[in-house]
Formats: structure tokens, C-alpha cells, sequence
């Protein structure tokens, strides 16, 4: 024990779809038919927004095929006033391949989530970040970064895969080495099953179990 803190129990955070009412207009509209990878969340430095946009101009450069969405609500930073724009900038000569979206409502969102062939969230810090499990939820393969939590969603090469933080060249390294690899349908599909242990079935069974303890005054760290 250290700093006066024995054995904690770990009860996770319930995570749910939040409509099953999804609305196609924005896929349609921008996306239908295109094969993309994908990001979505705030464009902040916390998220590592610009890690991405950094490790995208050598994915791009390398993969004619790969086709970039960004999706989420603009921020100023010290790297940029916008950086939509930063993006925008950076990636200019792939201009035709780049789709960038303001923030977009869940039944909006989910049919984008759903129809992305690679999800890309390399956050510099994140706590059990929602996008992650929405997206596993949905059978999608993630490329997400260590010492991030994702370690406690993603089993690397299993149902996800891992990066380290802030290396914009391992990044786009994975990228161009799991775009074509012939098991993204089969680690979509376990990122699925994994996404369950998150579902609300188990984890308020989990606290309530943990209250009911609490109450009948047994309850034991683990």
C-alpha cells in the first residue's frame, strides 16, 4: 500500500449508443461510396489533432486510396487560431481527399462512424475517452495511442491497435500498414465484443453490486 491507498476496484463507466434514429443526409451527402479513415472529437491539442494532421501528410503521401474525414467542433490552440484551418493548410495538396465537418448531432454522426474503414484517435491524455467505445461499439477497427486509456479498451493487434503518443511517423507508419491488412473486419468485429463489458447491463450491475456491499457492510478492495 502507498500513500495510505490499498486495493482498488476498477468499476467501469456504462457507455451506450445514444439513438438507434439515425439520419443519413450527411453520409449521403459528402461520404457515400468512399472508402476514409476517420476522426472525430474536438480538434485540440489534447486529442492530438495536430499529431494526426502532422502523420496524415506522409499517409496521404504514400496511399492514393486513403480518403480523411475530421469531424468535430474547431479549436484555437498555440499551434493555430483554427485548427480547421491548420488542417486545411497542412494538407492543402490533398485538398480533393480531405473532408472536414463542424461537430455533428449523434443520428448524424453514427452513420459516418459506422461506414469508416479505419478510426484514428491519437490523444496525448484522455479518461476512457466516449468516441472509443462509441466506435468499438460499432465494429471498428481504432488506432489509438498508450499511456492514453485506451490500453484498457484496446488489446493491440486484437482488437485495435496501439501507438505511442505524439509520434506523428509511428502514426502514419500504422496507418499505411493496417489501411489493406485483410483482418480489420475481424478486429472491427472482437472491438464489438469488447465494447459489451462497457454496456450498461454490466457495469450498473457491477455498482450496484458494489453498493449492496457497501450497505451490508462487507465491502473489500480488489
Amino acid at each position: 500500500m502507498e500513500a495510505g491507498i490499498g486495493r482498488i476496484r476498477v468499476i467501469r463507466t456504462p457507455i451506450f449508443l445514444e439513438t438507434h434514429d439515425w439520419d443519413y443526409s450527411v453520409y449521403g451527402q459528402d461520404l457515400k461510396g468512399r472508402k476514409y479513415l476517420l476522426f472525430f472529437g474536438r480538434f485540440e491539442l489534447r486529442k492530438g489533432f495536430q499529431v494526426l494532421c502532422q502523420a496524415l501528410e506522409n499517409a496521404l503521401a504514400h496511399n492514393d486510396e486513403i480518403v480523411v474525414v475530421l469531424v468535430g467542433r474547431d479549436m484555437k490552440s498555440a499551434v493555430a487560431p483554427s485548427m480547421a484551418e491548420y488542417a486545411r493548410s497542412l494538407l492543402s495538396r490533398y485538398a480533393d481527399r480531405i473532408v472536414i465537418m463542424d461537430k455533428l448531432p449523434h443520428p448524424q454522426l453514427y452513420p459516418i462512424v459506422d461506414r469508416a474503414h479505419l478510426v484514428v484517435l491519437p490523444s496525448l491524455m484522455d479518461n476512457l475517452p466516449n468516441a472509443c467505445l462509441e466506435a468499438m461499439g460499432l465494429g471498428k477497427p481504432i488506432i489509438g495511442t498508450r499511456g492514453a486509456s485506451f490500453e484498457e479498451m484496446i488489446t493491440d493487434g486484437e482488437n485495435g491497435f496501439l501507438v505511442a503518443p505524439n509520434e506523428p511517423g509511428q502514426l502514419a507508419e500504422k496507418i499505411n500498414t493496417v489501411w489493406n491488412d485483410p483482418r480489420l473486419e475481424e478486429i472491427g468485429k472482437a472491438a464489438s465484443l469488447r465494447a459489451l463489458d462497457f454496456a450498461p447491463e454490466h457495469t450498473v450491475q457491477e455498482l450496484l453490486s458494489y453498493y449492496r456491499e457497501i450497505l451490508n457492510g462487507n465491502a473489500k478492495g480488489e
